[in-house]
């Protein structure tokens, strides 16, 4: 091709061969397209050794424009413009992205309503929790109308170029596949295949997969270039390279495509309504199988049009209504003809959608038999849990023998029954809460007189393991089956009385029987069995087995022989555990009163009781068999004090560890008289009775004062009394205290009860005169009065001091002991008096003081401490800079607090501005914990007025805060005073004027020099050198730190501000 033209953007050459003119479609090979040449002149001149030249400005000549699709044109319309392709469209991040759903809608990207021409075709993301969706922010939308399409459906993801493609209706008629992206990013790279399709996907090798009651398909759609809009793909891309299938009927909302163990590519889709089919169409073989699937009826009209499949080969769908979202078995056994299913999550209401996912990634939806697991958990698996009814053993005459499995599990199955045998096999499918039986003469046999054998194997959906297991049916009776003799037996251990109850059965036969049963244990070891005969047949009965009470815990096991009447024989065994309804168990009581003393022993057990007693040091032994008592008189005499103690064990007692029968009475008093009676002052009142051996028609009580020296009478003062005769001759005495406000320790006193009638003999009374009997009683009366609350003591912490002030409340002298941080005094003080004793506590420390009071001639005393008492005057001052961050502290008060606030207070009057309401804003809140929460902000002003120091109060009261909680107060109220520092940052380096000021205060004399720009010179000029600075002025924060006393701190602060 030896001569070339280029007339603008077109470019032709002549064939030195004659053949013709081309046009050269360079801007396609450019953009890395493959297309032929034009012949837009049939010949051209045959030439050699030659070169071609033209005018590039010139207009180029009438040829046939020579670009796809403008054939009807000349070059020099301007409409001859070479079209190239586009690459606009970006991947997806497939290993983040989960399951999407594209829905046509008019309201996005929120909204999934509309109706068709949508506006806009939305990506959402699905919830893998809830089964809802929502978009995706920013919002994945895709403009339909800028691009001509009416909607857009059958969405995957190419897992060659992790691209989303689409089946695009156009408003002008006609569909074409279209790829686009998540920013609106859209292109075209096939017409249709001449249908409208709403279901899609892509296969593992990146074919495009559409239904249309035909399957239809496309491979290697990313190699297709895109197109700006349809009418350049039909004019510049390639043609309808659609393949159809063979296979016909194939429907479904959506699809999804798996692979089988073959190898095999395979697409599935659910059609609806209800009852709902699975369509199951073998890509690679070109082979359908429709299946009923066991999806639930939810009533609605809406499909399951979102379906979902990974590279597990696990496939979900969705349905179009908040029904659920299901995980379907297809490469499970069906179960009563259907495909099953499992429901994973509730699903959105939506519409004219589409489900799409990378099937190369695994499932992100949770474990469908657990949803706080994930897929690939190795924990996600059913649970199964089963019942059994085996009725393969002859249960009556007449009966049919069947063998039922109920299903508990969270997954269906099939079950298969194998005669061992005969390897004869039955298989069933046991379906979600389903019951199956197999039963004799349809499913298996039986055969008589032998051992058959049978086993279990359910093979569960979704699980690796199956569950196996034999059944073992003998029928080995003589030559009878086990129906013929029937027969049952049932031991009854009743333990305790001391004999069994064996029940016996033989309704369900002709023959009868008679048994042998040899008891073994304990002492029934070695003796003889124990015969009953002549067991009727068709009869029931029961037979009481005596068992002798044994004394240890051996288990009891019985061995029955059955004989048949026929000859026939059974064997039978029996436990019937330890046999032992002794118990050791004795009672034992001390008897010791005026008339006499005794220790009374029953022995209510059931073992002899070997027992020693020791009276008063005297050992004896005695023994008591089980059943009996026994009384042993000690002998102990009037007003002795005495001990006994005993221990005892029993014989032939099987319990270990053995029991043992223990204890020990000490200190016993032989003593006629009532206890002493012990009432405490401001407790309950105590009443006692007394039985005269006589009649009693006169009685009364006489106090007496045996405790002279303790201020009062006490027979008046301390307690009162009363008596009364009751009905059964016995007299019922009452003492009550006297709650006095006096600390006079316990007081001791007595009362004589005094009884006389017309036949009380002088041997009737312990003591008494003139035919009076009398009984002395001693009374107690514990004080109650409170040592600590006749001594009032204080601490007051200031900042300036830390006192103790002592009051004696008391009635007598007291002398009182304080140690105060190591250091001990005593103070002595009068009643009423009261003393201030200076602590002498330096502020920010942290001390302890103890005292000990008594008082003079009282028994007891009083007693407290103070631990961790802290002089803290104030917190830290608070600093903040004008246009800087807030200041937040919190301040801990030492009580509940139900009040509180702040007082801002004006402390530097010669600033500018009034600081609390110009310089700095303030807040305060109670925290839960009980603390104050204080927020310092400052207000950044455009004054130049240097630091400002100014204070706040806070004060906070409730109802238990005490004076002493209060670092300072008034009237109730604790108050904190913080000072606030506000730090100026307004520049003042529009000052450039050089002068000089002397100012004299507090004997401090300072010259101020302005040295030219932007410097400031502090210098002493009296006395001895104090300051010497030279700061750069712009960089002044106006705080100068000096050493040295508060007071000192004061001064320099308003020698700088002025």
């Amino acid at each position: 091709w030896g001569a070339a033209y280029a007339f603008g953007d077109l470019v032709y050459v002549s064939a030195n061969d004659g053949t013709g003119i081309y046009q050269i479609p360079w801007k396609s090979y450019v953009n890395g397209q493959t297309l032929n040449v034009t012949e837009v002149v049939a010949n051209s001149e045959i030439t050699n050794t030659n070169d071609g030249a033209n005018c590039v400005n010139a207009a180029p000549p009438a040829l046939p424009c020579g670009f796809p699709g403008l054939g009807g044109i000349t070059a020099d319309d301007p409409a001859c413009v070479e079209t190239t392709s586009i690459d606009v469209v970006d991947p997806v991040a497939c290993a983040t992205l989960g399951a999407i759903q594209h829905i046509n809608t008019d309201n996005g990207p929120n909204g999934t309503g509309g109706s068709a021409p949508y506006s806009h075709l939305y990506t959402f993301d699905v919830d893998l929790v809830t089964g809802n969706i929502a978009p995706f922010d920013p919002p994945w939308g895709l403009d339909l109308n800028a691009h001509g399409i009416e909607e857009i459906n059958a969405t995957g993801i190419n897992p060659l170029d992790d691209k989303m493609y689409g089946y695009a209706k156009l408003i002008d008629g006609g569909q074409g596949v279209v790829r686009f992206d998540q920013y609106g990013d859209l292109e075209w790279v096939s017409v249709g295949h001449g249908s409208w399709s709403i279901a899609g996907g892509f296969t593992p090798d990146g074919t495009y997969v559409t239904l249309a009651s035909t399957g239809r398909s496309l491979a290697n759609l990313h190699t297709y270039d895109g197109w700006e809009t349809y009418e350049k793909l039909t004019n510049n891309g390639p043609g309808n390279n659609w393949i159809t299938s063979s296979s016909s009927g194939i429907y479904g909302n959506d699809l999804a495509i798996v692979t089988n163990s073959d190898g095999d590519i395979i697409s599935i889709s659910v059609t609806h309504p209800h009852p709902h089919n699975v369509h199951i169409w073998n890509i690679t073989d070109d082979t359908l199988a429709i299946n009923p699937i066991d999806i639930p009826d939810n009533g609605s009209s809406l499909g399951l049009g979102a379906a979902f499949s990974f590279v597990d080969n696990s496939m979900y769908v969705m349905h179009n209504s908040s029904q659920g979202t299901y995980k379907i078995l297809w490469d499970e056994p069906t179960i009563d003809g259907k495909v099953q299913v499992v429901q994973v999550m509730a699903s959105a209401d939506t519409n004219a959608n589409d489900g799409a996912s990378c099937i190369d990634e695994m499932p992100p939806f949770p474990c469908e038999w657990d949803n706080s697991l994930t897929s690939d958990d190795p924990n996600c698996t059913p649970t199964i849990s089963y019942s059994v009814d085996n009725q393969m053993h002859c249960i009556a005459t007449g009966h049919t023998r069947s063998y039922s499995i109920t299903n508990n599990s969270q997954v269906a199955g099939t079950v298969t029954l194998t005669d061992v045998d005969t390897a004869a096999t039955v298989v069933k499918e046991l379906p979600l809460s389903g019951t199956i039986t197999f039963t004799e003469g349809v499913d298996f046999s039986i055969t008589d007189d032998a051992v058959n054998d049978f086993t279990i194997d359910i093979d569960w959906l979704s699980l690796d393991t199956d569950t196996s297991y034999g059944i073992e049916i003998p029928t080995t009776i003589g030559n009878y089956v086990d129906c013929d003799p029937e027969a049952y037996f049932n031991w009854q251990n009743l333990s305790c009385p001391s004999y069994a109850n064996l029940e016996w059965d033989l309704s369900q036969t002709i023959h009868g029987a008679d048994i042998s049963i040899q008891l073994d244990g304990g002492s029934f070891s070695g003796t003889d069995p124990i015969v009953h005969t002549g067991l009727t047949a068709g009869q029931t009965g029961t037979i009481a087995i005596p068992l002798e009470e044994q004394t240890s815990n051996a288990e009891i096991t019985a061995s029955m022989s059955i004989t048949f009447t026929n000859g026939h024989t059974r064997q039978m065994a029996f436990t019937h555990g330890t046999q032992n309804c002794f118990e050791a168990a004795t009672a034992i009581t001390l008897n010791h009163d005026c008339v006499g003393s005794s220790l009374y022993i029953n022995n209510t057990g059931g073992y002899d009781l070997s027992l020693s007693y020791t009276n008063n040091g005297a050992t004896t032994e005695i023994s008591l068999a089980a059943g009996t008592d026994q009384t042993i008189d000690l002998g102990w005499t009037e007003g002795s004090t005495n001990s006994v103690s005993f221990f005892g064990s029993y014989l032939n007692e099987p319990d270990n560890p053995p029991s043992v029968v223990q204890s020990t009475f000490s200190n016993k008093v032989v003593n006629c008289q009532p206890p002493t009676v012990q009432v405490e002052e401001g407790g309950d009142s105590y009443t006692f009775t007394i039985t005269p051996p006589c009649s009693v028609n006169d009685y009364g009580v006489i106090p007496v004062d045996l405790d002279p020296e303790t201020p009062g009478t006490q027979g008046t003062d301390e307690f009162t009394y009363s008596i009364e005769l009751l009905e059964n001759g016995d007299l019922a005495i009452t003492i009550d205290d006297v709650d006095d406000l006096e600390i006079d320790g316990t007081t001791f006193d007595d009362i004589i009860v005094y009884y006389s009638g017309p036949d009380c003999e002088p041997e009737d009374c312990m003591n008494g005169n003139a035919g009076t009997c009398q009984v002395q009683i001693e009374v107690e009366v514990p004080d109650n009065d409170d040592f600590d609350g006749q001594v009032n003591v204080t601490i007051d912490v200031t900042c300036i001091s830390a006192s103790l002030t002592v009051t004696n409340d008391g009635v007598a002298d007291l002398t009182l002991s304080i140690t105060n941080n190591g250091t001990v005094s005593t103070l002595t003080l009068s009643p009423d008096a009261s003393e201030t004793v200076d602590l002498g506590w330096a502020e920010d420390s942290t001390n302890t003081l103890t005292y000990v009071g008594m008082f003079n001639g009282v028994d007891g005393q009083a007693e407290g401490n103070f631990t961790d008492v802290k002089v803290d005057c104030e917190p830290p001052a608070v600093e903040l800079t004008e246009g800087l961050d807030s200041f937040t502290f919190t301040i801990t008060p030492p009580c509940a607090v139900n009040d509180y606030g702040i007082i801002p207070v004006d402390t530097d009057p010669d600033t500018p501005g009034t600081q609390v309401s110009d310089e700095f804003t303030y807040s305060i809140s109670l925290l839960a914990n009980g603390d104050l929460e204080i927020t310092v902000d400052d207000v950044d002003d455009l004054e130049i007025d240097g630091t400002t120091f100014d204070d706040i109060t806070i004060f906070y009261t409730g109802p238990n805060c005490e004076p002493e909680d209060c670092p300072s107060g008034i009237a109730g109220t604790c108050l904190i005073t913080v000072e606030v520092l506000v730090f100026d940052n307004d520049n003042p380096e529009e000052i450039a004027a050089t002068g000089t000021a002397h100012v004299r205060m507090i004997g401090l004399s300072i010259l101020i020099a302005m040295l030219g720009y932007g410097f400031l010179h502090l210098a002493q000029l009296y006395g001895p050198a104090l300051l010497v600075r030279v700061v750069q002025y712009r960089k002044i924060h106006n705080t100068v730190r000096v050493e040295g006393s508060r007071k000192g701190f004061k001064v320099w602060k308003k020698v700088r501000k002025d």
